[in-house]
């Protein structure tokens, strides 16, 4: 049965006693007790709050339309899969369309993965893909529950239940028993929820599905439009016209989630104010949660590192700006500029503090988030991250890490 806790939820993190998976590792008080991480388990709470009111709003209206046009769960269930199918067909397409002017789309459009949760669900991984628990959240006893009025779904012999939250919850790379929040069986719960609403109210988008359960896709937590550049939708016009995921009015791309979108909150050209429900990338989440305007700035911890290295080697960072040409070299003195505003850079490991941030390079990668304490043989950070399609984390929590050889790290002080 479905538990709907998040109302509780603020009092049962915010308590010092309350137990947590990682209290033997880390002082989880203290870190519930630091304002920096207070502020963002309080915020990835409110966002899980939002996300949930958006599955429950869809299931009050599937129970609703099931009990006015009464449909058998085999015949719901053959319609999204026949939906899911033909959405499938048209990502095929429109990834095509992306590869070929990717220099147009930005990041989250690029490194979208509705069709990698697709082919999850429809049971059908593609070649270097494996299928997560070696079974898909879309069978007809799922649409059977989710039917009935029930948000808990099956996930083997597990139960996956969107209202059974500990805060924060852990981000794991390959947990044995899948959560719904911090593993990708979240979203892809979400997706089957969309998809079986749609069949049974008929809709064909999912904006135009929200819409009508009285959810606005420019607000919810579990989806967010992109925009599309004019040389997408024209090269993907017959696929995106018809498309689960586009919105011919608004020019936008859906995408689903819960709270992890790679490139960040991308809200220029499709939404003219920002949202406080994400979804975040790692280097967005920390700017936004610590005063930064991350919805209209390029944040990336490539433009951490230099921000650091501006401090703590003045001529190295000066050395790299002069390999750049005037446009990059301008952003970066830009966006260096932009972060001196919201942190100071600390000397060390060393000398962190719980809720300053912490975060490395590799090469052309790297990684961010919230201090949350160390271990014996690295730290915990609050950060937002996914790890698709080789593991099933995904989403906004806590993380294990190991300090490692060859990594750039950087370390830096929200000001107050």
């Amino acid at each position: 049965m479905f538990k709907f806790i998040l109302p509780l939820v603020v009092a049962l993190f915010t308590s010092i006693t309350s137990a947590h998976p990682l209290d033997d590792i880390i002082d989880m008080n203290a870190a519930r007790r630091t304002p920096a991480l207070l502020k963002l388990f309080t915020a990835d709470a409110d966002v899980k709050r939002n996300a949930l009111e958006a599955m429950t709003a869809m299931l009050k209206a599937v129970k609703g339309s099931i009990s006015l046009t009464p449909r058998e769960a085999a015949d719901v269930f053959a319609g999204v899969r026949q939906r899911m199918e033909a959405e499938l067909g048209r990502l095929t397409i429109l990834a095509k369309a992306v590869s070929a002017h990717k220099v147009d789309c930005p990041w989250n459009l690029r490194s979208d993965k509705m069709a990698f949760q697709l082919r999850q669900l429809l049971g059908q991984p593609a070649e270097g893909e494996t299928l997560l628990g070696g079974h898909t959240l879309f069978t007809e006893e799922n649409v059977a529950r989710f039917l009935s009025g029930n948000l808990v779904f099956l996930d083997g012999a597990q139960e996956l239940d969107p209202g059974s939250i500990l805060f924060p919850n852990v981000l794991e790379a390959a947990p044995e028993a899948p959560n719904f929040w911090g593993t990708t069986r979240g979203t892809q719960a979400e997706l089957l929820m969309l998809f079986t609403t749609a069949e049974v109210i008929g809709t064909n988008t999912v904006a135009d599905t929200l819409a009508q359960v009285a959810v606005s896709v420019n607000e919810t937590a579990m989806a967010h439009p992109i925009p599309v550049p004019e040389s997408v939708s024209t090269a993907a016009k017959a696929a995106l016209d018809t498309s689960f995921f586009y919105d011919s009015r608004g020019k936008t791309y859906t995408t689903v989630h819960t709270g992890f979108v790679f490139g960040g909150p991308y809200r220029r050209q499709c939404l003219p104010t920002a949202k406080s429900v994400g979804p975040w990338d790692c280097s967005a989440y920390v700017e936004a949660m610590h005063g930064g305007a991350a919805q209209n700035a390029p944040t990336s911890t490539f433009y951490h590192d230099l921000f650091s290295l501006s401090v703590t080697d003045p001529d190295a960072y000066a050395a790299k700006l002069a390999d750049l040409e005037e446009g990059p070299r301008k952003d970066v003195e830009n966006n260096v500029a932009r972060l001196g505003k919201l942190f100071d850079v600390v000397p060390s490991y060393e000398e962190l503090q719980l809720g300053d941030i912490i975060g490395w390079r590799r090469k052309d990668g790297g990684h961010v988030g919230a201090f949350a304490g160390p271990t014996g043989t690295g730290f915990v950070i609050m950060s937002a991250n996914r790890g698709l399609p080789t593991d099933m984390r995904e989403g906004v929590g806590i993380e294990l890490m190991t300090l490692q050889e060859g990594l750039t790290y950087y370390f830096l002080r929200p000001k107050q």
